[in-house]
């Protein structure tokens, strides 16, 4: 019996010192000294009980790093997989920054800020399992700040964020800016290259991407990723630098839902410019230009769709808002060889020919694409058994002001299984008796209110 209790005690005690427990470190750049990361005090020494002063170059699996406000400069993250166990980077804020001991709300009220130099991305992943959360921010951040900032110049390398033969990663909250419009060097907010393996679950939320020299988002081979939430604007596009707002080759299984893309110029704004694509489920999203384009971006080829180099197979495009879009070719651009595409519940208005006069093409080749249930706002020649034509600008609530959420009722779209059931907002489509075409679902009618009837025709 004693025997018995012996090796028992042998066993947990080897079980015990073969755990790993999860620790939280912080830190606050400026410091004097590096401390130990144990508190948010200013260290008295280096190596000493309080905050690190940068982020360390060697970080912990399954260890969370706060950040305070402050200039991170540069960073590569790339320390060694373990397993499936994520390394967290999240901003502090007032309500979320760990130990309370040393911690003052003035150290999370701003923006942790990674700026890339000279010859520099601001930040570069190379290895497995990455969490980096901002916490804060969505939209275009004018409302509330993204918690963490990623900015370039100029001179900088060719991506604020570049992730190499990397999976398992997971972007938010983010504020990804390139180092502007018009430079006329390659330049993108995201460059996902994905050559020799990796390439799954490449997940970005709530980000905003902007100000690209020519892409936003450049990814190849990627599978299983999603891309929602965001707020993607401007980017550049020359005769010399062809570009569009996200570029995109050999990837399947991608997720594109409730983000919006303004003032994008180029190619597309989604395009797959190399290797075939298949089963994308792009759905509630918004592909417009802004009332004024202040920015002057130029218009684009298409909207989505892949150009004579390549196919799309399994895509499904649903509930879509194309507003004010500056295109040959206002829909889905397919090739021959792409099969299994299905386009329901799109709403375009006032969208027109590139160069801003005239309306667009709206192209969906039946061959290619199955299609039904969308709305445009012209008198077009697309054959549908359920089109809905003639949509004015007032099913906007403010179309001059760039809310494009419906102020009424369109005509009933198709039903649709979850989870296209949702918009952006949370709203359940469907919930009324009417399915609303485009990417957002028109507020269900408060108890006792009547909603007018829609889809009427007058009888001779």
């Amino acid at each position: 019996m004693k025997t018995t209790k012996i090796i028992f005690s042998i066993l947990v005690m080897s079980f015990v010192s073969s755990l790993t427990f999860a620790a939280s470190h912080y830190v606050r750049p400026g410091l004097t000294y590096n401390g130990d990361g144990t508190t948010w005090a200013a260290a008295s020494s280096a190596g000493g009980a309080g905050a690190y002063n940068a982020l360390p170059a060697d970080l912990i699996r399954g260890d969370t790093y706060y950040l305070a406000d402050g200039n991170y400069g540069t960073y590569r993250f790339n320390d060694a997989a373990s397993g499936s166990t994520y390394i967290y980077i999240k901003k502090a804020t007032a309500g979320a920054h760990g130990t309370a001991t040393g911690w003052n709300n003035s150290y999370g009220d701003g923006q942790a800020i990674f700026a890339a130099g000279a010859g520099q991305n601001a930040i570069i992943i190379t290895t497995n399992y990455w969490d980096i959360d901002g916490v804060t921010g969505y939209n275009d951040g004018s409302v509330q700040q993204h918690g963490i900032k990623l900015t370039m110049q100029p001179d900088s390398a060719r991506a604020t964020i570049l992730m190499s033969n990397t999976s398992y990663v997971n972007l938010r909250h983010l504020d990804i800016g390139n180092a502007g419009l018009d430079l006329d060097r390659d330049g993108n907010c995201i460059y996902a290259n994905n050559s020799s393996g990796g390439g799954v679950s490449q997940n970005i939320h709530y980000c905003y991407l902007h100000d690209s020299t020519t892409s936003l988002i450049v990814s190849r081979r990627r599978t299983n990723s999603i891309l929602e939430y965001c707020y993607l604007a401007r980017n550049s596009s020359s005769s010399s630098r062809h570009a569009e707002g996200w570029s995109d080759g050999g990837s399947t299984n991608i997720i594109c839902r409730y983000n919006q893309f303004f003032d994008i110029e180029g190619s597309a704004y989604i395009s797959f410019p190399v290797d075939a694509v298949s089963n994308w489920e792009i759905y509630g999203n918004v592909f417009a230009y802004t009332a004024q384009n202040s920015s002057g971006r130029g218009g684009v080829s298409w909207v989505i769709g892949a150009d004579s180099s390549g196919y799309i197979t399994g895509f499904k495009v649903y509930n879509n808002s194309f507003v004010r879009v500056r295109s040959y070719n206002s829909a889905l651009r397919t090739e021959p060889g792409s099969s299994n595409n299905y386009a329901y519940n799109n709403l375009w208005v006032g969208c027109v020919d590139r160069d801003g006069s005239g309306s667009t093409a709206y192209v969906l080749n039946s061959s290619y694409v199955t299609h039904d249930y969308n709305a445009f706002s012209d008198d077009v020649s697309v054959s549908e058994a359920h089109l809905q034509e003639n949509v004015p600008t007032s099913i906007f609530t403010n179309y001059a002001g760039d809310d494009l959420t419906l102020a009424r009722a369109t005509d009933r779209g198709m039903t649709l299984p979850s989870p296209y059931n949702t918009d952006m907002l949370g709203s359940t489509r469907g919930s009324d008796q009417n399915w609303d075409r485009g990417a957002y679902e028109f507020p269900v009618a408060t108890q006792g209110e009547i909603r007018p009837p829609t889809n009427l025709r007058v009888l001779q």
